[in-house]
């Protein structure tokens, strides 16, 4: 359920910086890129933290357990980009995400609280599938055999590891995306060049979840 009690502590978990800096732009919150800066921060019920993890299993990898047991957070929140498989799609436009495919063939239903309900009748969120692949998927051939594969309409790197560590802690979790690129031979260019336009709205995505997290904190 949402957190509704005043000191809840929300943790928000990104991959990269330039999508950390979305979120800092609309809220004060305390960025933890490494396990010394957890070391170094004081803690108070009610923080809210911005845990950047990196690209796939950089930094803090396949294990946030122990940085979620440090904090404690009641809600987990991940956000940031992600490339589409299914190109039926539409580009910069974000998803709430209902499930969460493993390259090792589990998958998992993301909990539909209140939260999750409230976004899902927003006009600003489609909702889709996201398989979490170990490579980045730059090629239309690989694309194509991720979703004949898995069904998946979106792809990034981290969901699954995050989503892991929430489970087996049973702390709540949210994950929303927004689709930058068509997982193919122009990627990299697309992201880099639309920076702008995916961070306006991907902070669209987190203004709508801070108005409903905020208003229960304040």
């Amino acid at each position: 359920m949402l957190p509704v009690h005043p000191d809840s502590t929300i943790v928000f978990v990104t991959a990269l910086k330039r999508e950390s800096e979305v979120l800092q732009r609309l809220i004060t919150c305390k960025t933890i890129r490494s396990l010394s800066d957890l070391q170094n921060l004081s803690q108070t019920r009610g923080d809210i933290y911005l845990i950047e993890v990196g690209i796939g299993l950089k930094n803090f990898g396949e294990n946030l357990d122990p940085v979620f047991r440090v904090i404690q957070p009641d809600f987990i929140i991940n956000y940031g980009i992600c490339g589409i498989l299914n190109t039926e799609n539409k580009i910069l436009q974000n998803y709430l995400i209902d499930k969460i495919c493993f390259m090792n063939g589990q998958s998992i239903k993301t909990l539909q609280n209140h939260l999750w309900q409230n976004l899902e009748r927003s006009a600003g969120f489609f909702t889709d599938s996201l398989l979490t692949s170990d490579q980045p998927v730059m090629t239309i051939s690989k694309r194509t055999q991720l979703l004949k594969t898995w069904g998946c309409g979106l792809v990034d790197m981290e969901a699954s590891h995050i989503a892991q560590s929430a489970i087996s802690l049973n702390i709540p979790l949210i994950v929303i995306k927004c689709a930058t690129d068509f997982a193919d031979e122009n990627t990299s260019k697309t992201v880099s060049t639309s920076v702008d336009r995916w961070q306006k709205i991907l902070s669209e995505g987190l203004k709508e979840i801070l108005h409903y997290v905020m208003k229960r904190k304040n």
